[in-house]
């Protein structure tokens, strides 16, 4: 599996042995949620839902995003639209939106850190039940430091859902030699006035290690939102292990 380089909880479970389809890579992105009778459950985009035949209960105990590996996926009637049988599910790190800090002068990332990061063309990068999650590459010198990642809102006046993707590597310097790739999910609710809204486009903006500049990335409210269920495969890389908050 990929080198997740957040703070990660990793739930394996059991399950039928009779696929032969690999159960090494996640094959969906979900937020694993608590039902109104305790029971757990997963959504899959701003429209699917999948019951978890053998997971009863929330196993990270609030809800957050999760790469799973899913098995024997069926539609059903009722509450919930499909059910599924979970081979194992990983954390990502979950956060919420922090407002623009005011700083005198003004800085880049408005006081969360200025330092480079990537953002990837990857299936898990979406935005999706009011989340934006983001498959980042960020840099550093030295191995061991904290790096913390956010997502800033109402820095722009003029454009209330023009966000900004920072990157504090807890260094000073400003020629990094080393990498790590990661995962980090955003919940969007605190951003005014974005869920009332029926459609929106969000702006991300972030300062690039490989393009040596600000960037934007654009993506539209309220994201994916499938008439059919797909699983995707994915072949995973390895990466430097940084913690990442």
């Amino acid at each position: 599996m990929m080198a997740v380089t957040a703070a990660v909880a990793s739930v394996f479970v059991g399950c039928s042995k009779n696929s032969s389809e690999s159960t090494n890579f996640p094959n969906a992105l979900v937020t694993v949620k608590t039902a109104t009778d305790g029971s757990c459950y997963l959504q899959l985009d701003n429209n699917n839902t999948i019951l978890p035949t053998n997971v009863s209960k929330n196993p990270f105990g609030k809800q957050v995003r999760a790469l799973t590996c899913l098995k024997d996926l069926k539609s059903m009637v009722g509450v919930y639209n499909n059910s599924a049988e979970v081979v194992w599910m990983d954390s990502v790190l979950t956060k919420s939106v922090v407002p623009a800090k005011s700083t005198t002068p003004p800085v880049w990332g408005y006081g969360y850190g200025a330092d480079a990061v990537d953002v990837y063309d990857s299936w898990v990068t979406v935005l999706e039940d009011n989340y934006l999650t983001i498959r980042f590459r960020a840099y550093f010198n030295n191995s061991g430091n904290v790096h913390r990642m956010n997502l800033v809102y109402g820095g722009n006046p003029e454009n209330p859902y023009e966000l900004v993707f920072t990157h504090d590597s807890g260094e000073t310097a400003s020629y990094f030699r080393y990498s790590f790739d990661g995962i980090v999910a955003f919940d969007l609710t605190k951003i005014p006035g974005l869920t009332s809204e029926k459609s929106a486009l969000v702006t991300v903006r972030y300062k690039s290690g490989i393009k040596e500049g600000e960037q934007r990335i654009y993506f539209a409210y309220p994201g994916n939102d499938f008439s059919d269920v797909s699983m995707v495969d994915y072949s995973g890389e390895t990466s430097t292990v940084e913690s990442v908050k």
